[in-house]
């Protein structure tokens, strides 16, 4: 009896961690009632239609939020690389000034100044030439470095675009199967109740059927909220998780 309850606190304590997980999915708090609510017999379509994977690979590549963070790195780079070479180029500069002076005593009334001035002036940093040839360098390779950082965050959001698309796919096929399954279960609980009723079985076997089928039940449940989240983590990746994909799936764990 002390295993059967350490088991039991085991499953209640996975269970809090995965409603945690589930409720910051979906943007709400989400209870055990509502998971057991779904209906897992229901043929209705879990999602909408997917798009191709080619499409949701090009997006992700436009508009994965890590990809357009990686790819203004790399911009910010460039900049930086034109900004140290601006720093050794010779630069000039046009000024103008203006002065004026009054006379204010007596003695020089009438000797008031007035000067304009326009030059051109030149700067041309003689001793900064290895200061900027270094920093210059040292933009390049950071340059180099961002680009190899744009590379990597894009093979990397392609490949979790293929992962999660197939992994859409396949829960699909998986939770036909397992409905299949806990169909197959329920008959089987049907026959040996009555089985039972007419002397043939004895309850034992009842209950080894029917905590087979509670597990088929739990296994198509587990494979109903994998697909959900399997599906938002394609959008994400995507680039295209948008408050409509949350309301979604917040009604699929009421359907």
């Amino acid at each position: 009896m002390s295993a059967l309850r350490a088991q039991m606190v085991a499953h209640e304590n996975d269970l809090a961690d995965r409603l945690g997980d589930l409720s910051t999915l979906v943007g709400e708090r989400v209870l055990t009632a509502q998971l057991t609510a779904i209906d897992l017999n229901s043929r209705q379509p879990l999602l909408q239609d997917m798009e191709d994977q080619s499409a949701l690979r090009d997006s992700a590549l436009q508009q994965n939020p890590e990809v357009q963070a990686a790819r203004l790195t790399e911009r910010y780079n460039d900049l930086a690389i034109e900004r140290e070479k601006g720093r050794f180029m010779p630069r000039v500069s046009l000024y103008a000034a203006h002065e004026r002076i009054d006379s204010d005593s007596v003695n020089n009334r009438g000797r008031d100044y007035r000067t304009n001035t326009i030059g051109l002036q030149v700067f041309i940093p003689i001793f900064n030439g290895g200061s900027s040839y270094y920093a210059t360098r040292q933009a390049y390779s950071q340059r180099v470095q961002a680009s190899h950082e744009l590379q990597d965050m894009t093979n990397n959001a392609a490949n979790l675009v293929r992962k999660y698309y197939l992994l859409c796919l396949s829960s699909t096929q998986r939770i036909h199967i397992l409905r299949e399954s806990v169909e197959d279960g329920r008959s089987l609980v049907v026959a040996l109740d009555r089985s039972v009723n007419g002397g043939e079985r004895i309850n034992a076997d009842v209950l080894t059927a029917e905590h087979r089928l509670y597990q088929a039940r739990q296994e198509l449940l587990r494979a109903i909220v994998e697909r959900l989240q399997a599906y938002s983590k394609l959008r994400f990746h995507a680039g295209k998780f948008s408050e409509h994909d949350v309301q979604m799936l917040s009604q699929q764990l009421a359907m």
